[in-house]
Order: structure tokens, then C-alpha cells, then sequence
């Protein structure tokens, strides 16, 4: 093993989280080794302008992609990109026998799935943060709308949202640049779904640019997101926060890294630094920092912890000691915790062999309790580049 180097900050993923955390870090002055396991991206890799003749396939030949990416082509994967996703054979997971699972999304190249995203972006109202208060169901979140309103807004200024402002509770308006062009057809739902229904039809609210700003130019309509944006007119992490990190000076972008398990100082319930897999070289190697954040998307998240289990520490996902403690965590956060885990013979590293079985089962169901779907009050119905919102009645279909 290579011989371990020690930073302020790990950061793991690139992602949406993972760029804005380096961003912020390493702006602020700390150094920040940023662990991305793909590969770097950069516009030459984007193909949004390229013509279906100038590919091998010509985009005709999907099978040609689920050879290697059974699962990951079902979800925004062609032959234009399909080398951005995990081949689903080299990194393959399982499921009961009854409940298949399609893990889509698994990217691996810098920016994550900011890459294909579908750029969507809504704010949390007091309606989603006090829900338990208004319906009865889980437990009202422990700040407010008021609390995170200034973060919305550095973050939306910097990524960029067109939209309409309408004035709903249930959807906070953001700090918008001018919305897209509604067609007359749109305009004239718009203003008879308000006159009939009393409901509100608006534009998306999309991280796309309708006009210029910090240096990336408007978006020009091309189409297909999905492939890249030479203009960098939507946000991807790539060449907004993770760029911005490492202009900094501060932070170092390690590619193809991954990371396999945390590693822990016993004696001061710290962790202290992350093993990660180089997946050129297939070599482990060891980084060390004071600070550890985990990006690497939830499932992937889970599965680090998981894999850093050993017979003195265990994870048990999203509660531990009493009841107002439990009450601060919230979204994919996993605490440790230590505990008497059982030793294993066959104890490989891999899901938290040093578990027994029932153990990892009750680590999973809590967690899947803890992260279910809220029901909502509100609905959205999605009627091709428009949202129409309004409060579902009783027996409303």
C-alpha cells in the first residue's frame, strides 16, 4: 500500500454535495482531497452537437450498450455516453429473488449525476419541513423554511434557476432568472387552468440558463442534456463547484478512486481518514485528513460504512441513544456506534461480514423506515415542459 497522505478534508463523490462541500472548503482556505471514483470529465468528452452519423452505431444499436450496461441503460444512457455510467457487470449488486432492483445512475466520471441530471429544482416549504404537524405521519423536521431561505439563495444565485414567481406556499419562489418562453398553446392552459380550476401553471424550474452568468453563457436550446453542455449552460458540479475548488489552489481531485471502507481511531471515536482502490492501477491506498464527508450518493454511502464495519465497530443507520437525539438526524446522515459485533470466519469486509445476519437486517430496515416517501398534500402533474400544481382534493384522481 502506497504510503498514506494526510489533508484537512476528505471529500467523497463529486457530485451535487460533493462539489459544493469543496467548493466551500477549500475556498474558505482548508486543503481538501476530493476522491472521485471515475474518471476526470472535461467538454471534450460532451457530444450534445455530435450528429448520430458521427457515432460507430449511429445510436441504432442499444443492445450494443446493455452488453455492458444492462441496468444503467435504462436510465439516460446511450451510445453517446454510456461510458460516463458503471459497467453494471464490473460492479454488480444483489437483490431478494422477489424484489429486483434497478440501481440507475450509477455514474462514474467527474460531476456524478449532475452530468444527466434532469435539472429540476424546487425548495422545501414550511409545508414539507412541519408535514408531521399538519397530517400526523413521522416527525416535523428541526429547523424551519425561514433557517435555510439564505442558503437557497447563495446556492441559487450561483447555479442559476429560470422560473416564474407564482406565490405558492407549497413551492417557495426561488431567486430566479427569466423564465423560458411558454408557448401560446401553454399560455392559454395557463390562464384558463387559473380561471376554471383555480390552479397554477408555470414553467419548470430548471438549473438551465436563461441568461449569462458567472462566466457560462445561456443555454441554446439544443436538446440533449444528457450528452454534456459545451456552454456549460445547466449546472453540472464538473465545471462549476468542483472547478471552482480547485482553482481555489486548495483542493486536489483524486479520479478513479474508490473508496472501500473508513478507517477509524478506536480510542477517540474519530474517524481519521479513507481507504480507496485506484481503478487504473488496482492498488490500495490510504488518505488521511481531520474531517470526513461522504457524498457518494446514499446507496453508495451506506455501502462505505457498511464495509468499514469490524468486530470492535459497527454501523446502525439513522438512530442511536435517545429519542431527541434521534430527532437531528435526518436525510442519508449514518452514525457509528460501538458495539459487541459478532466475529465472522468467512468475514471478507464486504456488507458488514463482521455482523450476523440479523443484525444486517435490522441495520437495512431501519434504514429503509427512516428514508421512506413523506405522503404529500400537494400534487404536481407534469404536462410536457409545464408544472401544474394545486392542493388534491379527497378522491381527486
Amino acid at each position: 500500500m502506497a504510503k498514506p497522505t494526510s489533508f484537512d478534508v476528505i471529500v467523497v463523490g463529486s457530485g451535487a454535495s460533493g462539489g459544493w462541500a469543496c467548493k466551500r472548503l477549500a475556498e474558505a482556505g482548508l486543503k481538501v482531497a476530493l476522491l472521485e471514483a471515475g474518471a476526470p470529465q472535461s467538454d471534450q468528452n460532451f457530444s450534445e452537437h455530435k450528429a448520430p452519423f458521427e457515432i460507430k452505431y449511429r445510436d441504432r444499436a442499444p443492445e450494443i450498450v446493455r452488453k455492458t450496461r444492462p441496468i444503467q441503460s435504462h436510465f439516460a444512457c446511450d451510445e453517446f455516453n454510456y461510458k460516463w455510467f458503471c459497467n453494471d457487470l464490473d460492479e454488480p449488486y444483489t437483490t431478494p429473488k422477489d424484489k429486483p432492483y434497478h440501481w440507475l445512475g450509477r455514474l462514474r466520471v467527474t460531476g456524478g449525476r449532475t452530468n444527466v441530471w434532469g435539472r429540476g429544482c424546487l425548495r422545501f416549504g414550511e409545508l414539507d419541513f412541519k408535514a408531521a404537524s399538519r397530517d400526523g405521519y413521522g416527525e416535523d423536521w428541526p429547523l424551519n423554511y425561514r433557517d435555510l431561505a439564505p442558503y437557497y439563495d447563495l446556492i441559487e444565485e450561483y447555479v442559476g434557476i429560470a422560473g416564474m414567481a407564482e406565490g405558492l406556499a407549497e413551492v417557495p419562489d426561488s431567486k430566479f432568472l427569466p423564465p423560458m418562453a411558454m408557448t401560446c398553446q401553454e399560455v392559454l392552459f395557463r390562464n384558463r387552468a387559473k380561471e376554471k380550476l383555480g390552479r397554477t401553471v408555470t414553467p419548470a424550474r430548471v438549473a438551465n440558463l436563461t441568461k449569462s452568468i458567472n462566466g457560462r453563457a445561456k443555454c441554446h436550446y439544443c436538446g440533449p442534456c444528457h450528452r454534456g453542455c459545451v456552454t456549460h449552460s445547466y449546472f453540472n458540479s464538473a465545471f462549476t463547484t468542483v472547478a471552482d475548488a480547485v482553482k481555489s489552489g486548495n483542493c486536489t481531485l483524486i479520479s478513479n478512486a474508490m473508496v472501500s471502507q473508513v478507517l477509524m481511531d478506536h480510542d477517540r471515536n474519530r474517524a481519521t481518514g479513507v481507504i480507496y482502490l485506484d481503478r487504473i492501477t488496482h492498488q490500495p491506498r490510504e488518505i488521511h485528513a481531520r474531517t470526513l464527508v461522504l457524498c457518494a450518493q446514499t446507496y453508495e454511502s451506506v455501502r462505505i460504512l457498511l464495509n468499514s464495519a469490524n468486530p470492535q465497530w459497527c454501523v446502525r443507520a439513522l438512530s442511536h441513544g435517545s429519542r431527541q437525539e434521534r430527532r437531528g438526524q435526518r436525510g442519508s446522515s449514518v452514525v457509528w456506534e460501538k458495539a459487541n459485533a459478532e466475529r465472522s470466519e468467512s468475514s471478507d469486509g464486504h456488507l458488514c461480514g463482521t455482523l450476523s445476519k440479523h443484525r444486517q437486517r435490522s441495520a437495512f430496515k431501519k434504514l429503509s423506515a427512516r428514508l421512506r416517501i413523506r405522503r404529500r398534500q400537494f400534487g404536481e402533474f407534469q404536462l410536457g415542459g409545464v408544472w401544474l400544481w394545486g392542493r388534491l382534493q379527497a378522491g381527486s384522481a
